[in-house]
């Protein structure tokens, strides 16, 4: 099967896509991407499914090198991609991608990379409350997929990068689907817009089906009670999930900062705490000085009968 990555919205050139011989379109999950058209949305899915073609889905937020991969990351990823997936609706037993974007050692590979794919079949676990539902693809170099599909039994699709310099990549053959780069336009995405994917045999492929494309609330949630408040509780289960997730990395991230702070600096950690500290007393003194002055102008008005229109 012929298909496309890219990091553009599709949902107006499904027809197109579908016209020029595209059979699948890959696209993106993420939570710290600056670029809204990069995650796949309802409405886009639901239009690629309409055109008759099937999606792929891949995690990606920046795993550039190996400071990104560690266990908790992994477990971390691993959440919010199954509150997108359940966002769009997608089916349970289809794949979803985790990227390994760089050529990475194999000492990186057998270290903090196969530690992160261990925290997403976590991550996707919890999320179930059960063994996950969906299926764990990897998109990398020759030797990250060859490693990750031999050792671990759960990664069961591999996605080799089109980056053929990258460790093994020349010489791997048992991918499920092959990107290399385009180089030509299509349907108005210039070459520099996505990348040619070919696939060989099931490689984790979806469509919604015909009752989730106008349904707006996921459906492959157990025992999901429909929510049909207006406002913010109008957002499905996955979207509160994602934004739950969101929040609670960026506290965690403060509160991690803080601490790294405080234990590289310990002296200036201590001056700005005194100085906070200082600073909030001030505040507090003043507002009650500020409240005692304004009582006693209001016993003074009390108490004075002229300033009183009593009659």
């Amino acid at each position: 099967m012929k298909g496309l990555d890219t990091n553009r919205n599709c949902t107006d050139l499904a027809n197109c896509l579908k016209q020029s011989g595209i059979d699948f379109v890959a696209r993106y999950y993420s939570r710290t991407t600056k670029n809204a058209d990069k995650r796949l949305t309802l409405a886009e899915a639901q239009a690629l499914s309409q055109a008759g073609l099937y999606l792929v889905t891949v995690y990606e937020d920046s795993p550039t090198s190996k400071d990104y991969f560690s266990s908790d990351r992994g477990k971390s990823d691993g959440k919010s991609a199954y509150a997108y997936a359940q966002d769009i609706n997608q089916p349970r037993d289809s794949a979803i991608y985790f990227a390994v974007d760089y050529d990475a050692t194999m000492a990186d590979i057998e270290g903090p990379i196969i530690q992160y794919f261990n925290g997403v079949y976590d991550g996707l676990k919890d999320s179930a409350n059960a063994k996950p539902i969906y299926k764990i693809g990897v998109y990398g170099s020759g030797a990250t997929c060859d490693y990750l599909r031999k050792n671990l039994s759960f990664v069961e699709f591999s996605w080799l990068s089109c980056s053929t310099g990258w460790l093994n990549s020349k010489t791997y053959s048992n991918w499920n689907i092959k990107q290399s780069l385009a180089t030509t336009s299509l349907c108005g995405l210039d070459k520099t817009a996505w990348d040619s994917n070919e696939s060989q045999s099931n490689f984790g492929q979806f469509t919604l089906q015909p009752a989730q494309l106008t349904n707006n609330l996921p459906t492959n949630q157990p025992n999901q009670i429909p929510i049909t408040n207006t406002g913010f509780l109008n957002a499905s289960t996955g979207t509160l999930n994602r934004l739950l997730l969101t929040q609670t990395g960026v506290v965690g991230s403060i509160v991690a900062t803080v601490g790294a702070f405080i234990k590289a600096e310990p002296v200036v950690s201590a001056v700005i705490i005194i100085i906070a500290l200082l600073g909030i007393t001030w505040l507090i003194s003043f507002y009650i000085y500020l409240e005692y002055s304004l009582d006693c102008q209001r016993i003074d008005i009390a108490a004075d009968p002229n300033k009183h229109n009593v009659t």
